[in-house]
């Protein structure tokens, strides 16, 4: 992933790593992110709106609110937000499924997904494994840290 900003890698791998994790215990995720703190540490966010089960839309615009306020105070230098999606057709990907996560820092967006297939392994014991595709880096428009003005 060379063509992410250096300051971000820590957080979006830890996006993808606890993406993959939670496929392959469940099947799929709600959204959820990490942040880059203004100390340099990655942090862990998560999002609940007190609905037993919440709507992953509402959930992603929560978190992303908080992001941006968390940006506008100074408390954070990056974002990384995972939702769990389907692969755009533009994308051309050989699996449907995707972990698509928005990282940003101060003049710098892009949209990273990484295409995904859940399948078994195991003879004996059966378990639930995922298999992670070749991650597609697209520029996009910053929603977190926006341009000043």
């Amino acid at each position: 992933m060379s063509d992410i900003a250096d300051g971000l890698v820590p957080a979006l791998r830890y996006c993808v790593d606890l993406a993959r994790l939670m496929l392959a215990e469940n099947g799929s995720f709600m959204p959820f992110g990490a942040v880059i703190a203004a100390d340099g540490a990655v942090n862990a966010v998560a999002g609940w709106d007190g609905e037993e089960h919440p709507r992953a839309a509402e959930l992603l615009e929560m978190l992303a609110d908080e992001f941006r306020d968390d940006a506008d105070d100074g408390m954070i230098l990056g974002a990384a937000l995972a939702v769990d999606v389907n692969m755009p057709p533009a994308l051309d990907s050989a699996w449907p499924d995707g972990i698509r996560v928005r990282v940003e820092e101060a003049g710098y967006a892009r949209l990273v997904y990484v295409p995904y297939r859940i399948g078994s392994k195991g003879w004996i014991r059966r378990r639930r494994h995922v298999w992670l595709g070749k991650p597609v880096i697209v520029p996009t428009e910053p929603e977190i840290f926006p341009p000043a003005r």
